[in-house]
């Protein structure tokens, strides 16, 4: 039963996909039009000259990069020491430098925002910066507090989310389902679509029935890319997987004049299946679907290698980085890897 604005409902199931908002901290709420989020930032009609980006995850870089790059002078703020979701350290040190080249990115410390006349002042770590606006882009919280979600009698994580079956989308035993941003889990859109589907297939059907999930695909849609399929780096580190790394400095990324980017493979040690990959490359999106692809089919980086790389093209410096993931691998290799034996002729 459900009770909208002096409505009672009576359904066989309910499926609960009230979205997100914008994280604003209650300290910076005095700041009024000074601060913009990524809900109304595109309902601007003007822009100032100087902006600070605070939160440089995948929304907060590419809205900073596409701000300085229309003439804004833009400054990016995030107490992480991490930027674009990366977890890998040697690829976000990469990463951190090529887009320092670009606008001043302040990393590593808290943030504090102070009103001087008409501007404000940025400080974070040691360092200051003026700006005009504020765009906040540090995550968004799910839209269930005001779904008295505690009537239900189930677990609630710390955002208030009810702990729920990720194949099934279900909360506990219940005819609920949860979905998207509400569900607070992977809020990305080929995600959601995928949890939401799910969810209604099973608010219609009995029995209910899990639904495996796909391999991990994370893109941030600055330039170069930054990406991450399969595994996160924090997932596998403690497993010691075997790595494989590759510049990309020439090829076609130098032909575009585009020579900047990193890539680290991981796989099995023993067996060398593809285990994930973390990147900042020029039209590393591409590459991302294709390690996503071939993870989920549990190739290993020899099958890869037995496939054909043109020249010149991205794909190269992916072939690079299998490459140097061979001498990592401890199982057994072919015996010319990438090219397939047919036998004594």
């Amino acid at each position: 039963m459900l009770r909208v604005g002096g409505l009672t409902l009576h359904a066989g199931s309910v499926v609960i996909a009230t979205g997100s908002r914008p994280v604003t901290p209650r300290r910076w709420e005095d700041l009024g039009d000074h601060l913009l989020t990524t809900d109304t930032i595109f309902e601007q009609e003007n822009l100032p000259a100087q902006m600070a980006v605070m939160g440089l995850g995948a929304i907060g870089l590419e809205l900073g990069q596409a701000l300085q790059r229309m003439g804004l002078a833009v400054t990016g703020v995030d107490q992480l020491e991490q930027i674009g979701g990366l977890q890998d350290p040697e690829v976000n040190r990469a990463a951190i430098e090529i887009f320092r080249k670009e606008m001043p990115v302040f990393i590593g410390a808290e943030a504090d925002i102070q009103k001087v006349d008409r501007r404000l002042r940025i400080s974070a770590g040691g360092r200051e910066s003026l700006a005009d606006k504020v765009l906040l882009s540090i995550g968004r919280a799910p839209n269930t507090d005001g779904l008295h979600l505690e009537r239900l009698g189930v677990e609630r994580d710390r955002q208030g989310v009810p702990v729920h079956d990720r194949h099934t989308m279900q909360v506990g035993h219940l005819p609920v389902f949860i979905a998207g941003d509400a569900a607070d889990d992977r809020p990305i859109l080929h995600e959601v679509a995928h949890e939401g589907t799910v969810a209604g297939y099973n608010a219609v059907h009995d029995p209910v029935v899990g639904f495996k999930r796909k391999t991990p695909l994370v893109i941030c849609f600055s330039d170069p890319n930054i990406c991450r399929a399969g595994a996160a780096w924090n997932e596998i580190k403690g497993a010691e997987p075997a790595i494989g790394a590759a510049h990309f400095r020439g090829g076609r990324e130098k032909i575009m004049l585009r020579p900047h980017g990193f890539i680290r493979i991981y796989a099995e040690r023993q067996t060398g299946r593809l285990l994930g990959t973390e990147m900042v490359a020029p039209d590393g999106e591409h590459l991302a679907h294709l390690m996503a692809w071939s993870i989920q089919q549990n190739l290993t980086a020899f099958d890869l290698l037995a496939m054909p790389f043109y020249h010149p093209t991205i794909e190269e410096t992916l072939k690079a980085a299998l490459m140097d993931l061979l001498d990592a691998i401890d199982g057994d290799k072919p015996a010319l890897p990438g090219y397939e034996p047919m036998g004594p002729r």
